[in-house]
């Protein structure tokens, strides 16, 4: 019977992540629209400038270039008076130094400035986001989107995988592991920004990585010691790598120090195995910076932490409304998010849940503050083990406000982008929604919420009820894979959400 269970949760992991993959890798290079977030092409330029050159240059608009000399874009290099440097030869070369390059990124012939050296943020995550980029492309211009975007879309895999571990080790329930890599792979919000060519999406399975080997740590204090210093180094590699993705991956270290203290790691174990190599990994980046162009690097991090847009803790509030691109559809999924994690907290349900995201939060509230959806982009997994382990602590005991919760945010969600604009978009239908549907929906979500409360009923029914609430996920699975497949036909044309009276009216 074990064996049986085995094979069957592995062959709905493999769906998952097959289908996830499938989705995401639908029109991944024109939607969402590649021109919107100048962020993409940066980090996979300055990616690939460093692989091929081994100096950073890339599109930046921070005020700390300003002080800056002129110079021509020649290849991946910005040269000056006819000469283009080397990693040797950089030391005693001018900088910073611009140039403007006259590229269409999509929407039209435009001069885009580049800067050289670029440290607007560390190395590592542009040279992953890079590793796809073929050796044709020898100049900024030649890189396409479909190139751009390559790494992004095996990363989403990697992340589902990643989920899937995470939540079974927290959970102890395979359900919650599977249910969250199909939240994951099927939520339009989720799906289409796993598409993006940033940090954040090599960041996000670091972050798990870092997680998940937390908890193998502790569960192994007991153990295996040799085992336990070993994990402690590979989080700390881990842990520096994020570090060395964006300044925001510094985050892990003090959210895992708190782990393993909490879980009384030996401090010198914790102190040398794992803040130390961390620490080290992570400062190359200053050290790099600074070997290249101390006045320039100090500029740049000075700008980033002090001058930077700032509207403090408004824009948790902001962000979690919904996901504030160009072009994107309002998600409720997106918000359920937010709702299931501060669920998650509130019921104390893992230390290697609420940690990451009480920490990755803080941050966004502290040092970002910015209203910059792609922020919270590492928070993606723990929305996806948080619904998923929520939806399965409902199931096993439901009332009418669970039901509600269900309904109004998740269900209302799935069934409008994923069946009611469809219907209504249906000529024969002339633009009326389901009206009827829908109110029949909320009926039974309310009539089963109200009979589970009622102990008079049998044990039978209550097997019924649950039976109609897996029902329900699994519905809201399909439809979310039907959302997407609308979404992405009628791109930036939806149905208007705030349309006066019964009229249906894209905007």
């Amino acid at each position: 019977m074990k064996k049986i269970k085995v094979i069957i949760v592995a062959s709905l992991l493999l769906v998952s992540l097959v289908n996830g993959h499938r989705l995401r890798n639908i029109g991944y290079q024109k939607i969402p629209d590649t021109f919107i977030l100048a962020d993409e092409r940066t980090n996979v330029w300055h990616g690939l400038s460093l692989r091929r050159n081994g100096i950073p240059v890339a599109w930046s608009s921070l005020k700390a270039y300003q002080e800056k000399i002129g110079g021509n874009i020649v290849g991946l290099k910005i040269s000056v008076n006819g000469v283009s440097p080397t990693i040797y030869s950089f030391k005693d070369f001018p900088k910073p130094v611009a140039g403007v390059e006259e590229l269409d990124i999509g929407k039209g012939l435009e001069y885009i400035r580049f800067v050289q050296p670029y440290f607007d943020h560390p190395p590592f995550g542009a040279v992953v986001l890079s590793l796809l980029v073929p050796k044709s492309v020898t100049t900024f211009g030649d890189l396409t989107p479909y190139d751009m975007r390559s790494v992004a879309i095996w990363l989403g895999d990697i992340t589902l995988i990643l989920i899937f571990i995470l939540a079974v080790l927290v959970s102890k329930k395979p359900v919650v592991g599977l249910v969250a890599t199909f939240i994951y792979g099927t939520v339009p919000s989720f799906v289409l920004l796993s598409r993006y060519a940033l940090l954040e999406n090599v960041l996000t399975p670091i972050v798990l990585l870092v997680s998940i080997v937390a908890f193998c740590v502790v569960s192994q204090k007991s153990g295996n010691l040799r085992l336990v210093k070993i994990l402690l180094v590979v989080s700390g590699v881990f842990t520096g790598l994020g570090a060395l993705t964006k300044l925001s991956g510094w985050i892990m270290l003090p959210a895992a120090t708190l782990l393993f203290w909490k879980n009384r790691i030996n401090r010198k174990d914790i102190v040398k195995l794992y803040i130390l190599p961390a620490i080290t990994i992570g400062l190359l980046y200053f050290v790099w910076g600074l070997s290249l162009s101390p006045a320039t690097f100090f500029n740049i991090i000075y700008y980033q932490g002090i001058e930077r847009g700032f509207i403090g803790p408004l824009n948790l509030i902001v962000a979690s409304l919904r996901v504030g691109i160009f072009r994107f559809p309002f998600d409720a999924w997106w918000l359920g998010g937010f709702v299931a994690m501060v669920y998650i907290i509130l019921k104390k349900k893992s230390i290697f849940l609420v940690v990451p995201v009480t920490f990755l939060i803080l941050f966004n509230l502290i040092v970002a503050g910015a209203n910059y959806p792609w922020y919270y982009m590492t928070l993606i997994p723990f929305m996806c083990i948080s619904t998923a382990w929520m939806f399965n602590d409902f199931f096993n005991k439901i009332n009418l406000a669970k039901s509600l919760l269900l309904f109004l945010i998740y269900f209302s969600s799935s069934f409008y982008w994923g069946f009611s604009v469809n219907f209504a978009t249906d000529p024969v239908k002339n633009f009326q929604q389901p009206f009827l549907l829908y109110r029949i929906l909320l009926l039974m979500f309310m009539g089963f919420g109200l009979l589970s409360e009622n102990e008079s009923f049998s044990e039978k029914f209550t097997n019924i009820t649950k039976v109609f609430f897996i029902a329900v996920i699994i519905l809201m699975i399909f439809l979310n894979q039907k959302s997407i497949y609308f979404i992405l036909t009628n791109w930036g044309s939806y149905p208007s959400l705030t349309t006066p009276g019964p009229l249906f009216v894209f905007n």
